[in-house]
């Protein structure tokens, strides 16, 4: 047998095999977000037959939104397909925080309204990147228990999450390679995520407590809203991600599993 013919029949078969395992992985996705979709109200796109779904929708008050998309690299060779998870708290916060894991990191320091916030005395895991504006508010926000919070939600398995916290909304954007195809591992994570979320509400009180310790001028410019100020691709796509229009390519599992402790650092 010709070798160049039985090593081109073996790559056929490894690429068959990929796009085979590739195509399984879309459909339980599918499955499970249509699903899901349906126990909660949200809306479901099914896509095109081999390209990928999108749902998004309210759950009492959050927005959620799950999309595919890719996230680029310098070199094109290593672009990979995200699943993206998006939480929109539609209650206030305090104004501003910008928090998030390591490849994050360009995003927020193009932030030219935060500054790095200075977080001696807090339990804060130094993997995570925090920044500010109107840091005497901001600092007394941070409680003990709403930097644990901040540093579970921020440690997720192999997932690139962003925190975004202002008076009006806080975003919770988590991009990973879990393509996410279970439906009751979907519940999971979001009734997890849901409930650490209520803990850093503020209530009428604390809110006017934080804003007493601004301004007038950054009590003007925090009733505008840190997040709307911000342009809409850099909200939707805050980690150099495009919306995808194929079936992820890669299925390497994320796995939700209970969140390490923080580092007391």
């Amino acid at each position: 047998m010709n070798i160049w013919f039985l090593l081109w029949f073996i790559l056929s078969v490894i690429l068959l095999g990929a796009t085979t395992w590739s195509t399984i992985i879309l459909f339980q996705q599918k499955r499970a977000w249509r699903a899901y979709a349906k126990a909660k109200g949200l809306e479901f796109d099914n896509g095109t037959f081999f390209g990928p779904c999108t749902m998004d929708g309210v759950i009492g008050d959050y927005n959620v939104s799950f999309f595919t998309a890719v996230q680029q690299y310098e070199d094109d060779r290593k672009n990979r397909q995200l699943t993206v998870m998006q939480v929109t708290a539609n209650f206030p916060f305090v104004d501003a925080v910008a928090a998030g894991t390591k490849m994050v990191l360009p995003f927020l320091q193009s932030l030219d309204a935060t500054t790095p916030h200075n977080m001696e005395g807090k339990k804060w895991n130094k993997a995570y990147t925090i920044r500010s504006r109107n840091k005497p508010s901001v600092s007394a926000y941070l409680t003990d228990e709403r930097v644990t919070i901040l540093n579970q939600i921020l440690s997720m398995p192999n997932a690139d999450i962003l925190i975004l916290l202002d008076q009006q909304e806080g975003v919770f954007r988590f991009e990973t390679f879990n393509p996410l195809k279970n439906e009751k591992q979907i519940d999971a994570v979001i009734s997890k995520l849901i409930a650490r979320i209520k803990k850093l509400q503020t209530s009428v009180e604390e809110q006017n407590r934080l804003s007493s310790l601004m301004s007038l001028g950054d009590q003007e410019e925090a009733s505008a809203g840190f997040v709307k100020a911000m342009p809409d691709e850099m909200t939707q796509l805050a980690g150099g991600l495009e919306l995808e229009e194929e079936p992820a390519e890669d299925v390497d599992g994320v796995p939700i599993e209970e969140d390490p402790k923080p580092s007391s650092q």
